[in-house]
């Protein structure tokens, strides 16, 4: 006869089990309750890798403790703003936290490499990508690769790349560093594709985007104060009071 554990039923479970229990609890709980219990579930959450982060979700009373606990190479999603998103909450986390150690998410630049290697005849290209844009996702050199590479009969390119970072540093230096990417002869020259970057304090919030799609990433932020840097030579620098 094979002799009955004392240890819970939960506990005897494998490690992959225990993990799919996971996916079905928020981030709350899973560092506030979960990791709470015992040495061995400890172990459990530290190796779990599948967390998303939803930051309206995150209950106000423990919002600190779990932003200081998120281990960012364990998040694969990061939701920072949806409508009913409050700003406070936005400029919380993003002080709590550097998006930009969020390297599980920086995964999604190679699967759409692999994707766009499959279409090269593709003529019109549109890419939206919000609150986790990778460091790859926005650099004008890399999309200048993929293109020269995979897509030489692209003739229309437009992207809206949205994230969120807390900088301590000079506003304008970082927007500068993000749109200086882009000023190049193959950008400005060969298919007069021009690119503009906004920074809007309030929210920690930056969006890099095509000149030609201005109109859309205006109409909802036009009363709020930002800073502009445009890779057209019409327009460079603007300061909306």
């Amino acid at each position: 006869m094979t002799r009955k554990s004392n240890r819970p039923i939960l506990l005897q479970l494998s490690v992959e089990i225990l993990h799919r229990i996971l996916d079905y609890l928020d981030t709350d709980t899973i560092l506030l309750s979960v990791f709470l219990v015992c040495t061995q579930l400890q172990m459990t959450v530290k190796s779990y890798d599948r967390y998303i982060v939803d930051v309206a979700h995150i209950p106000k009373k423990n919002f600190v403790r779990t932003c200081k606990m998120i281990r960012p190479k364990n998040i694969t999603k990061l939701i920072i703003f949806k409508g009913n998103t409050e700003l406070f909450l936005i400029r919380k986390f993003l002080s709590l936290v550097n998006i930009r150690r969020f390297t599980r998410l920086q995964a999604k630049i190679d699967k759409l490499k692999l994707i766009l290697k499959h279409v090269p005849s593709l003529i019109n290209f549109t890419v939206f990508k919000y609150y986790h844009a990778c460091e790859d996702c926005i650099n004008g050199a890399q999309w200048k690769h993929l293109i020269q590479k995979h897509l030489s009969l692209l003739e229309k390119f437009h992207f809206i790349f949205v994230f969120g970072q807390y900088c301590k540093n000079d506003k304008a230096s970082v927007l500068r560093s993000l749109v200086i990417t882009y000023p190049s002869r193959f950008w400005i020259e060969n298919k007069r594709w021009f690119v503009t970057g906004d920074h809007y304090a309030e929210m920690y919030l930056f969006i890099l985007y095509s000149t030609s799609l201005s109109n859309v990433v205006n109409q909802h932020r036009f009363s709020m104060k930002k800073i502009s840097h445009s890779t057209s030579i019409q327009r460079r620098w603007q300061i909306n009071p």
